[in-house]
């Protein structure tokens, strides 16, 4: 059965005690060379989900398990994600951060006077705590007219919000014969190799939509499942629902532009300690490796 969106529990923590906490744990347990997300900080801010514009109107919503043990529990997922498709636009981001900003917009303002706000209020994934990742604090847009993805990423301290498009990428896939049910739909396997990584998705013919997680579609039917073959990055849709409601955008005059390339630059430079002293020593493991 689709798993129902839930909301967290609502913390306490306000920011100077999440950054209290943060170095007493880096002092008495240090971290593992492999883990990518602990020794590097989150925005300084959330998003406030308020202050939008309505840039299309959606018709489906599909949200999808990002490296879960049990699609079936979200407290497994690494992340929650939610793909919004219109008539002219998709958009696609982190379904757990967006239920966290709302959460502390409303904390906000039910708390003017306060001299501190948290800047987690929602219990998320297993690794979306006080920590950046590109793949968490990012909204993907397909502008179908124009043919171009843009992505919009809050970074995390001491390094500037990006944002940078370039065209909707095309995966080259082969269409086998296998088949397997996902979310409830009869899917049938593809398999490509793009930037770097091999992998295997799951399209639904059922559902004839040309999209998908993250960059990915390209198919004769919605992708549902697709990971790499290490499973190193594995998205799983949980549930679709057929709706209307407006797709809304953020100020884009908040993110400096850039070209991909030098966001890639400036993300490694983040993981290498270059940009974000929380960051010595973490091994950077992208989903594009090219």
């Amino acid at each position: 059965m689709p798993v129902i969106v839930k909301f967290g529990k609502i913390c306490g923590c306000v920011a100077s005690g999440l950054r209290g906490l943060f170095i007493v744990a880096t002092l008495l347990f240090g971290f593992k060379k492999n883990d990518l997300y602990s020794q590097v900080r989150a925005p300084a801010f959330s998003r406030n989900n308020s202050d939008v514009t309505t840039v299309d109107t959606g018709y489906m919503r599909v949200w999808y398990a990002f490296n879960a043990e049990d699609v079936n529990k979200q407290e497994t997922f690494e992340d929650f994600h939610r793909l919004e498709i219109g008539a002219f636009l998709s958009k696609y981001y982190s379904d757990f951060v967006y239920r966290n900003d709302s959460l502390c917009d409303v904390w906000s303002r039910e708390n003017p006077r306060a001299q501190s706000a948290p800047r987690r209020c929602l219990s998320m994934g297993f690794h979306v705590r006080n920590q950046w990742s590109e793949y968490y604090f990012t909204h993907f847009f397909k502008d179908f007219s124009q043919g171009l993805i843009t992505q919009y990423s809050l970074m995390p301290r001491l390094t500037p919000h990006f944002q940078y498009s370039e065209n909707i990428p095309v995966q080259d896939w082969t269409v086998l014969n296998d088949t397997l049910t996902v979310a409830g739909y009869l899917c049938q396997k593809a398999i490509c190799r793009f930037r770097g990584r091999d992998f295997v998705a799951w399209f639904t013919p059922d559902i004839p939509v040309n999209n998908g997680p993250w960059k990915f579609g390209g198919l004769p039917g919605l992708i549902l499942k697709v990971y790499d073959t290490e499973k190193q990055y594995v998205f799983e849709c949980t549930q679709i629902r057929l709706v209307t409601f407006p797709i809304e955008k953020h100020d884009p005059m908040l993110y400096a532009e850039t070209s991909r390339d030098n966001f890639r630059r400036a993300v490694a430079r983040i993981y290498d300690g270059t940009n974000n002293p929380w960051a010595n020593d973490v091994v950077w493991n992208p989903i594009e490796l090219e």
